[in-house]
């Protein structure tokens, strides 16, 4: 959790590496705003773009993975992993494509079981969301550090706000908000796994959460609960 307001900061586990599910598509989001800029939401792949924020397509992911590397899937690989170290990501990976069609359906002291070759961490998804949020506002530095201008940063939030609240991909944080606080939000999920990553428009300014959970056979309502007591800690809930 990071209040970008006041720069405090709290954490816990955060380097630990989760399986990243649909996380990293943050990665490839950023890199085809910045292949389709100057003017992102103009391209004909911005329905694309839009599926993977509001939605989380694999189909769309994979699309775009080899559009941005020129038909290249492992270039496209490459350049999605440059651009998430870019943005802070340090220990996250996207080994390649997504299987089709996206699923709906033991405490961690550490490390969970690494099911996947596709990881992440609380703290490298905070980097990713607090350098494409200062981009978005037009800080120089961010806007350098992600290669995105203030609007293509802006055309990513607008795009992650308009996340679609139905069935799993309402996320961990939208029961426990108050009704009317934005949320540039992205979720995931498989089956011993359920994240979400959000800037949170609040009142006193926006504060990055990621809640990463693991546990076999792990309801939404399970990860949901510890998600909420995160935002009750924070004077974020309602």
């Amino acid at each position: 959790m990071h209040d970008l307001r006041s720069g405090r900061i709290a954490a816990w586990n955060e380097s630990a590496r989760f399986p990243a599910a649909s996380t990293v598509k943050l990665g490839v989001l950023a890199a085809a705003l910045d292949r389709y800029g100057p003017r992102p939401e103009r391209s004909p792949l911005v329905y694309d773009m839009q599926t993977i924020a509001s939605w989380s397509s694999n189909l769309a992911a994979n699309r775009l993975l080899k559009l941005v590397g020129s038909g290249d899937l492992s270039l496209g690989r490459r350049t999605v992993e440059e651009r998430l170290r870019r943005m802070g990501a340090t220990r996250s990976t996207y080994p390649g494509e997504y299987r089709v069609g996206t699923s709906r359906s033991r405490a961690v002291q550490r490390e969970p079981p690494l099911v996947s070759a596709r990881t992440t961490t609380a703290r490298d998804l905070g980097r990713v969301l607090t350098s494409l949020h200062a981009a978005a506002t037009g800080s120089a530095r961010a806007r350098a550090r992600t290669r995105l201008s203030r609007h293509e940063a802006r055309v990513g939030i607008a795009m992650l706000l308009r996340s679609v609240p139905r069935a799993d991909n309402v996320g961990l944080f939208r029961p426990a908000l108050p009704a009317r606080m934005p949320a540039a939000q992205k979720h995931a999920w498989i089956s011993s796994a359920r994240h979400s990553a959000a800037v949170l428009y609040t009142a006193r300014g926006p504060v990055v959460v990621v809640v990463l959970t693991y546990r076999e056979s792990l309801t939404l309502s399970a990860a949901q609960q510890l998600a909420q007591r995160v935002l009750r800690v924070a004077a974020l809930s309602r």
